[in-house]
């Protein structure tokens, strides 16, 4: 489908199936003299339509378009003579809607339910997470800052203690911005938020490899080398 299309996709999912749920079953339900066949047909109709689309009003008024334009086209197109047709058809159909519709509400509203408290916990993680992250981040930097200080009047042979001790606290903070990321990730997959294409790109498997193992928070240095040496 072209890009514009995407904006009608909803629109168009609920005409489709406006014409192919109530408004077929419900004409070759007249058109076959409420032959019991079609009557079970309809009334699968009825419950298939209550799986597709979630939204009551939705549900009750693309059937009530459906069978009415399903009934005009009948009553338009052909002579209908009507023999077997009994208004306990009509209550069992209404029953199906009934309690199709209100079943599948309470499931909704219940899931709804699990959904947002599930929202909620993982805010609340979130949030205790970040906070000794933020932290400790913070010391972090200011670490940093005392030891390039330091640096700038220390002698020579203490140099190069200095710099790894700004390796290890660079490489304590990559792991705390990764932590970061991965708690945003999870955010807004429980959330449900959109992540645009446009930020798609393509990496090296070896590189992502690399970084994993050079990002992770090992306890000991011994236990970033490879297995295999």
């Amino acid at each position: 489908m072209p890009n514009w299309f995407s904006r009608f996709k909803d629109i168009h999912f609920v005409f489709t199936l406006t014409i192919a749920l109530p408004f077929f079953f419900s004409y070759m339900l007249l058109m076959n003299d409420w032959s019991i066949i079609w009557i079970m047909s309809f009334m699968t109709a009825v419950f298939l339509s209550i799986l597709l689309i979630y939204d009551v009003y939705i549900i009750t008024g693309m059937s009530i378009i459906g069978i009415a334009a399903g009934v005009t086209a009948a009553l338009s197109f052909n002579h209908i003579e009507i023999h077997n047709f009994h208004w306990g058809y009509v209550a069992v159909i209404s029953f199906a809607y009934v309690t199709g519709i209100a079943s599948h509400y309470r499931n909704h509203v219940h899931y709804e339910d699990q959904l947002l408290f599930a929202r909620s916990f993982s805010a609340g993680i979130a949030h205790e997470m970040r906070n000794p992250f933020s932290s400790l981040y913070s010391s972090m930097e200011l670490m940093l800052d005392i030891l390039r200080q330091r640096s700038e009047q220390c002698a020579h042979n203490n140099e190069e203690n200095i710099n790894e001790l700004k390796s290890i606290i660079r490489s304590n903070m990559t792991v705390i911005n990764n932590s970061n990321e991965t708690i945003n990730l999870l955010l807004s997959s429980i959330n449900e938020h959109a992540i645009s294409k446009n930020t798609f790109q393509e990496y090296s498997i070896v590189n992502v490899i690399k970084n994993a193992v050079e990002s992770y928070g090992y306890q000991s240095s011994e236990d970033r080398e490879p297995s295999y040496r």
